[in-house]
């Protein structure tokens, strides 16, 4: 009686095993995404940094206000946008579960936030969630402060 219950366990490791990749070979209904917003140089700490995402997932049905496009919003950093820090040179990620199929997303500067609110738009793209991990990175680098000297001698 001893003999079956020892091939059990080896039946029940490969199992084990196996699940996570029979999981993404069969094609599994959602997948990791990691949003990263790295931002350099000398920052205006009275920009914001948003992106708004579009997808098929319940996450992306929510619109936070009629002035935002449709989807979920998600806020990096902008100095008096409730509890999100001050935009400095440093990198903002927040990672979400999705349901996998297709993902559309724009990333914006908002140029005092607090003032004119002027939106830039910095990049729009699409992307096909998948099963597993994946990264969407973006990024804004800010000039150094200085124009290039592009003065002429005079004659």
């Amino acid at each position: 009686m001893a003999r079956p219950f020892r091939l059990l366990i080896p039946v029940a490791l490969i199992l084990l095993v196996a699940s996570p990749v029979a999981a993404q070979e069969l094609g599994a209904d959602t997948g990791e995404v990691t949003f990263r917003v790295t931002l350099s140089g000398p920052v205006d700490t009275k920009d914001a940094f948003v992106v708004y995402a579009r997808c098929d997932d319940e996450w992306c049905d929510e619109t936070t206000a009629a002035a935002y496009p449709d989807g979920q919003t998600v806020v990096a950093c902008g100095v008096g946008l409730a509890d999100h820090p001050v935009c400095s040179a440093t990198t903002y990620e927040w990672t979400v579960t999705l349901a996998t199929g297709p993902l559309e997303y724009d990333f914006e500067r908002i140029r005092d936030v607090l003032g004119d609110q002027e939106e830039q738009l910095q990049h729009s793209g699409t992307w096909q969630i998948h099963s597993g991990e994946q990264v969407i990175s973006l990024g804004y680098v800010y000039p150094g402060g200085m124009l290039p000297d592009t003065a002429v001698a005079a004659p």
